[in-house]
């Protein structure tokens, strides 16, 4: 497959320009914040494939002087999250996190019937 040209199924699908998004993105780095987050996000950049992503995002968090992450998770990857919750505590960061289920209607609201739980008598979102 050509580089910049995506497949679905057996069909290949050129790629899609929208030149009027790179302009808007421009527009917006004429603001000094954006500009300063984008210079810090471009500064990460000398460390490509020298850091994991976690790392990664440290770095970007050190740049800009953040002491408080949120993570917002698919509740299936809960394991993963707590560890890399550790992560950044163990870094001294304060973490806020919200599953996918936060504020979810549950299969009680939905009238589920308890053998149809994957765990019965508790609620299931």
């Amino acid at each position: 497959m050509h580089q910049g040209r995506y497949q679905r199924g057996s069909e290949v699908l050129p790629p899609i320009t929208r030149p009027g998004l790179i302009e808007d993105a421009k527009l917006k780095l004429e603001d000094a914040e954006n500009r300063r987050t984008a210079q810090d996000v471009a500064r990460t950049w000398k460390q490509l494939e020298k850091l994991t992503r976690v790392e990664e995002t440290m770095l970007l968090t050190e740049l800009r002087g953040y002491q408080k992450l949120g993570l917002t998770f698919c509740v299936g990857f809960s394991d993963e999250v707590q560890m890399l919750t550790n992560v950044f505590l163990n870094e001294g960061f304060k973490i806020v996190s919200v599953t996918c289920m936060c504020g979810a209607i549950s299969s009680d609201d939905m009238g589920l019937p308890e053998e149809d739980k994957t765990v019965e008598g508790f609620r299931q979102p």
